[in-house]
C-alpha cells in the first residue's frame, strides 16, 4: 500500500525520505510527483525545517498550473519536432 489515503502516514513517510535524502546530500529541493500528494508540500516543508533543513518543496499541481498559466501568458505552443502536426482527416 502506499500510504497515500492516510494523510499523516503520507507526510510522515514523505519528510522520512527528504529527510534522508538531504542529509547524505543527495537532495537540495524535493519535487512531489504525484496529485495523490496535493496539499501536502507547506507540512512536509514546516517539518523539514523543524528538523533544520531547508529548501524548496514543490506542490506537483501548483507546479504544473503555473507552468500552464505562463505557457499560455507567453503565447507558447508545443515544438512541432516534438511533437507533429496531427494528420489531416478525410
Amino acid at each position: 500500500m502506499l500510504g497515500i489515503s492516510d494523510r499523516e502516514e503520507l507526510i510522515d513517510r514523505l519528510v522520512a525520505q527528504a529527510s534522508a535524502a538531504a542529509e547524505n546530500g543527495e537532495a537540495d529541493s524535493i519535487v512531489l510527483g504525484c496529485t495523490g500528494m496535493l496539499g501536502v508540500a507547506g507540512s512536509v516543508r514546516d517539518r523539514l525545517h523543524d528538523k533544520g533543513i531547508h529548501g524548496p518543496v514543490v506542490d506537483p499541481v501548483a507546479a504544473a498550473i503555473t507552468w500552464l498559466e505562463g505557457s499560455v501568458r507567453l503565447g507558447l505552443t508545443p515544438s512541432r519536432t516534438a511533437y507533429m502536426t496531427p494528420p489531416v482527416k478525410d
